[in-house]
């Protein structure tokens, strides 16, 4: 049976390591590991087997896990980039866009019922979607055929599709308890927040104040990050489980010394 065709193209490459090992605020020993790391779980996702007719459950899931590794190797690999450059609230923006992917990829990883209600999420959003277009969109935006999606009867269709199934919206918490993640969740989903949605708390950090706080003598987005090493390791860890989960899905073996180095990367934990 034919093997699905895995094009995943790493971001990392020999000329942007030279501009990055310029101006990298992160530890040169982490930098990297964490480079060397990325780049072989990038040569994994097209080591993974799935058949391009998936019939079974099983390769279903292994579909779903493929398809969630690679989107959280292409957030990984540019929270790296990122991080080296200094960027804070860029990266504490993405590292939240990870955790979501992260959450989802391990469920896809434990349950394999899991694709079913992942995918059902879309028409969900897609109701959300129509009754926006339906009633907050001018009519003239769209041509016949794309209004008839939200005629009364499509979006009664969608409607009774939902109720009959139960089917739910979007949730990042569930998706993180699903995996026995809620303290990641509430520790560092919630705090970084405020960097997504650029709440006060992230405000904050453009200024420069005197020690007291209360004068203000600049606004800078200043090229220093001192959680880089943090999150460029956490990331880096997290993806290092998501291996250790799709060797097992794939019956896929993982050589001793790439065990060896994920171990090593291990012993890098910022304050450790």
């Amino acid at each position: 049976m034919d093997k699905i065709l895995v094009e995943s193209e790493s971001f990392i490459s020999p000329e942007l390591d030279v501009v990055l090992s310029a101006r990298s605020v992160v530890s040169d020993v982490l930098q990297k590991a964490a480079r060397d790391l990325l780049l072989r779980a990038r040569e994994i996702s097209g080591e993974l087997n799935v058949p391009c007719n998936q019939v079974s459950d099983v390769e279903k899931q292994r579909l779903t896990a493929l398809v969630l590794y690679v989107r959280l190797l292409d957030v990984s690999e540019s929270i790296y980039i990122l991080s080296m450059l200094g960027a804070r609230q860029e990266v504490k923006a993405l590292f939240r866009v990870f955790l979501d992917a992260y959450f989802l990829v391990a469920n896809a990883i434990n349950d394999q019922s899991f694709f079913l209600r992942y995918f059902q999420v879309d028409s969900v959003e897609r109701l959300k979607l129509l009754k926006v277009a339906r009633h907050e969109l001018p009519k003239e935006l769209f041509d016949e055929t794309v209004v008839g999606l939200f005629s009364d009867e499509s979006l009664n269709d969608l409607r009774s599709e939902i109720d009959e199934g139960r089917l739910q919206a979007f949730n990042s918490y569930e998706n993180a308890k699903g995996v026995g993640c809620q303290n990641i969740y509430n520790l560092r989903y919630r705090i970084y927040s405020a960097s997504v949605h650029t709440g006060p708390r992230a405000f904050v950090e453009y200024l420069s104040e005197e020690d007291q706080g209360d004068v203000v003598r600049a606004v800078s987005n200043r090229i220093s990050f001192l959680d880089a090493d943090r999150i460029v390791f956490d990331t880096g860890f997290y993806v290092s489980n998501v291996i250790a989960g799709l060797a097992e899905l794939f019956d896929y073996p993982l050589s001793a010394e790439f065990s060896a180095s994920i171990e090593e990367f291990k012993r890098l934990e910022p304050g450790a």
